[in-house]
Parts: C-alpha cells; sequence; structure tokens
C-alpha cells in the first residue's frame, strides 16, 4: 500500500453581509461511482470529516445506472437543522486503482458530493489532514 496526497482546492466566496471576496481551501478526493455503469470521469467529492455518511447529488447516481427513487428512503439532518431528503443505496467507489463497496445517500437537493465517516473513512487505516500544507493524506 501506498500513500497518497490530495492537494486541497481553492474555493471563492463573497461574505453576504461585507460583499467582500474571501478564498476557502477544501479537501476534495476524485471519485469514480460504479452502479450498472462505471463513470468514467472521476468526480471531485469533498472530504467530510463532519459527516457521518455519504451524500451524493441524485444526478451523479442516476449517470451511474442508479434508480435513485427505489432505494432507502432517508432523511439526512445537516447544518442548522437542514433536513435532506435522500435515498440510500449500496454503490462501489474508486479512488485511484482502489475498489470498495460502501453505501451513499442521494439527493435532488444537495449539489456537492460529500464522503462521511462511516462510508468512506473506515476504508482507509489512517486519514491525515495537513492544513497548514493544505492537503489530505490516505494509504491506497
Amino acid at each position: 500500500m501506498s500513500k497518497t496526497k490530495f492537494f486541497y482546492y481553492p474555493e471563492d466566496h463573497i461574505d453576504p453581509n461585507t460583499k467582500k471576496t474571501t478564498t476557502i481551501f477544501k479537501p476534495l478526493i476524485p471519485i469514480r461511482l460504479q452502479g450498472s455503469k462505471l463513470a468514467k470521469i472521476p468526480v471531485d467529492c469533498l472530504l467530510d470529516s463532519g459527516s457521518d455518511t455519504n451524500l451524493f447529488p441524485a444526478g451523479w447516481g442516476e449517470a451511474a445506472g442508479i434508480k435513485i427513487n427505489k432505494g432507502e428512503p432517508k432523511d439526512i439532518f445537516g447544518i442548522g437543522g437542514v433536513i435532506v431528503p435522500a435515498f440510500r443505496h449500496p454503490v462501489v467507489l474508486w479512488v485511484g486503482t482502489k475498489k470498495f463497496t460502501t453505501q451513499a445517500d442521494f439527493s435532488v437537493v444537495h449539489n456537492t458530493p460529500i464522503l462521511g465517516r462511516m462510508d468512506f473513512f473506515k476504508f482507509f487505516p489512517e486519514v491525515i489532514f495537513n492544513e497548514i500544507k493544505r492537503y489530505v493524506e490516505i494509504e491506497l
């Protein structure tokens, strides 16, 4: 096994109060999703240590051949008590050449693909966030 670094990506945000632009650096990992077909192009997913589960946009799952509405209905509780309706499915995810089967929740109202602790982190013996150098390191 080898350790792989994924560098944070900058994203500009405008503060609604001050109208000033700030840059936030986010830990993103390129993932390929496999349903009845394998997504050919990796999608950058936010590695979120505060999220329990994987939460993906429904359109991504549909593109991989997953019948989203046939999954187990779930309510995902987000920041500020916001409830995100979703459907849970078993999925195969690829990080580079590492393939593993896990669970993912798909929602039509959520657009940022998120990798969570129970459904993503558990497949890697060590996940290191380096906030100073802006990278995350995992063992593949």
